[in-house]
């Protein structure tokens, strides 16, 4: 996304960073979420709770674990060797020291490249400094939710597993044509996976197994859902206006 032209107040507890910040989609407010899990009170709820993290902890820790391959999407294959180097960095512990590139919002949408140095992987927390601990301007804990963060890249060979199971577990399936830009040359084709947590759609050009890896961004353009499931994130990607769209009217938009 492009960098905003305009200067937005910072939200509370976030720092006056602008030149960090990034185009802002135009969702519905949400704010950034505080660091209380529901752990921190008592009750059956809490328990229940305590339950859900618990299974949660045993699909994403133990499935990135455990070496993995599809034919549709190559890039989140887990090989036996990042694996094993995940089992032996991570142990016993549940809280998995990482170095990943993100993207954080605030309370006003707009965007900080950050680096992420640890994962909750109980609670799905992520520790994140802006724009890392070098010169931080704001360090806190963010849930691994797409309406705050995006994964953008791991840089560290012992955590690739954990990463990509993390993008995994943020996919949906999706039938939609779509047209994507490469160099200037547009291509269409069908994204069949849209990648919430990576903001990516993975799109098939109906001559390869393999799906291409395309960014949600202005050289994407969206041309028609196709099934019911996905029809909410499609619509709601056509509001943000950060990608392009082709209405019912065949002309091409930029909302």
């Amino acid at each position: 996304p492009k960098l905003c032209r305009t200067r937005a107040a910072p939200a509370k507890g976030l720092p006056d960073a602008s030149a960090h910040v990034r185009r802002a989609p135009l969702r519905s407010t949400t704010r950034l979420p505080g660091t209380r899990c529901s752990l921190d009170k008592t009750g059956p709820h809490s328990l229940a709770a305590a339950g859900r993290m618990e299974r949660q902890k045993a699909t994403t820790l133990s499935a990135a674990c455990q070496a993995s391959a599809t034919a549709q999407l190559p890039q989140l294959n887990i090989s036996e060797k990042e694996a094993s180097s995940l089992r032996q960095h991570a142990g016993e512990n549940t809280t998995i020291q990482v170095e990943w590139v993100v993207d954080v919002a605030d309370n006003n949408l707009n965007w900080f490249v950050a680096t992420a140095y640890s994962v909750d992987t109980v609670r799905r927390v992520l520790r994140v400094a802006i724009p890392d601990r070098d010169e931080p301007t704001w360090e806190g804990d963010l849930p691994l939710d797409p309406k705050t963060i995006h994964l953008l890249e791991c840089c560290d060979s012992k955590s690739i597993a954990l990463y990509k199971q993390c993008c995994r577990e943020g996919s949906i399936k999706c039938k939609w044509t779509v047209e994507w830009c490469i160099d200037g040359a547009w291509f269409s084709g069908e994204a069949l996976y849209y990648g919430r947590l990576a903001n990516v759609v993975y799109c098939s050009d109906g001559r390869n197994v393999a799906l291409h890896e395309v960014t949600i961004d202005e050289n994407l353009r969206l041309v028609e859902c196709l099934d019911d499931s996905s029809r909410g994130d499609f619509e709601e990607l056509v509001v943000d206006g950060i990608v392009k769209w082709r209405g019912p009217d065949g002309d091409d938009h930029e909302l």
